[in-house]
């Protein structure tokens, strides 16, 4: 099985992004990684430039943007993947990181956050942390001696795998088996694994709400089941894991009893 076609990832973008869904938007969810700079929005990023005198430019493109609507465009993460490297930058990079230059003040910050918080909240996101890190020619295994201090200590260990990265399905082997002497607790991206069946075997993916529902068919029960889950494997306290299940529960069955 080789890598999602293009066209089909642009139509999977497009119904995503169209489906009004109740159940899916209603029910609570848990926000298991995000990087609050990558939630930055073309339109902020345009209005936080015009507000700090930054020039918008994209190395991988060399191009500069004058307009919202030509920013906008430069969005397009789906295109055909790109080959990382030292001296290369795919689409996803080139947004992420450009989007930080217009990040130069505390109000900045706080602008980009309450962005994400109000977003967050219309989606119905209960309980978030954050994670980073550059995995170019830097596999788990060499985190191994920390994994297993970790690991004695009490703690659950997260590994981020990204998408395309070099090396990827190893990395994501590592992961699910050796990390920590048994496999980590949770896999964040991995996403990969699905090119090989043997991997896609060793972990179990949660995937988009969204996807699931479009492209693998999932009832409600079954979603309820996949966000009951995704409360389990979060670091939140056992007092915070109980209220958001009870929240989902609650949420649940009063949807069944409105069909």
């Amino acid at each position: 099985m080789g890598p999602i076609p293009y066209e089909t990832l642009q139509e999977w973008k497009q119904q995503v992004n169209t489906l009004n869904d109740p159940f899916i938007s209603g029910i609570p969810k848990i926000e298991l990684h995000v990087h609050i700079e990558g939630t930055l929005t073309p339109e902020l990023r345009f209005k936080l430039a015009q507000r700090n005198n930054i020039h918008l430019h994209s190395k991988r493109l060399n191009k500069t943007f004058n307009t919202l609507d030509e920013l906008k465009e430069m969005y397009n993460l789906l295109q055909p993947r790109s080959i990382k490297g030292a001296n290369q930058i795919s689409a996803f990079f080139d947004a992420y990181y450009g989007g930080m230059e217009a990040l130069r003040t505390e109000s900045d910050f706080y602008e980009l956050a309450m962005d994400y918080f109000e977003k967050a909240a219309r989606m119905n996101v209960r309980y978030c942390i954050g994670l980073d890190g550059n995995e170019y020619n830097r596999p788990p295994s060499i985190f191994e001696p920390l994994s297993l201090r970790a690991r004695n200590d009490g703690f659950k260990i997260t590994c981020h795998c990204d998408v395309t990265q070099k090396d990827t399905h190893e990395h994501i082997r590592q992961v699910a088996e050796c990390v920590g002497g048994s496999g980590a607790d949770r896999l964040d991206h991995g996403l990969d694994a699905a090119e090989r069946p043997e991997l896609a075997s060793l972990i179990k993916e949660k995937g988009n709400l969204k996807l699931l529902r479009l492209k693998a068919g999932f009832t409600d029960e079954e979603i309820e089941k996949v966000e009951l889950d995704s409360v389990e494997m979060c670091w939140a306290g056992e007092d915070v894991k109980r209220e958001i299940r009870e929240e989902i529960r609650r949420f649940c069955e009063k949807s069944t009893s409105e069909t």
